[in-house]
């Protein structure tokens, strides 16, 4: 019985890779573009933890999705200069967000 469960599991895993392959051969600017905003997610919880850790807490008032994000750069960078952190993530977050969602806005135009 569970022989028969692996058959089924290699069968559905065939289809969807076929399906993925055909994705990255007819739009690979569209990966990368969704690669690179996950990334800026990825960094944006390290920089948020690390922020966390050391007790600092958001502003109640910030509404916008964008000021929060700008707010929590701003204070990141400041406690590190202070703290000797390296202020990487801060930049490389907002870097893999613009060009992860302009390389999604260009890619229809090459594919």
């Amino acid at each position: 019985m569970s022989f028969r469960l692996i058959l089924r599991a290699v069968a559905l895993y065939e289809r969807e890779s076929r399906a993925f392959l055909y994705i990255v051969r007819h739009d690979p600017f569209a990966i990368i573009g969704f690669l690179l905003i996950g990334a800026s997610g990825a960094l944006w919880f390290r920089v948020y933890l690390r922020l966390e850790r050391v007790g600092e807490k958001a502003p109640r008032s910030t509404s916008l999705p964008l000021a929060y994000h700008v707010w929590l750069s701003q204070t990141y960078l400041r406690l590190a200069r202070a703290g000797r952190w390296s202020p990487w993530p801060a930049y490389l977050m907002w870097w893999c967000a613009a060009s992860g969602a302009a390389i999604l806005m260009l890619s229809p135009a090459y594919s």
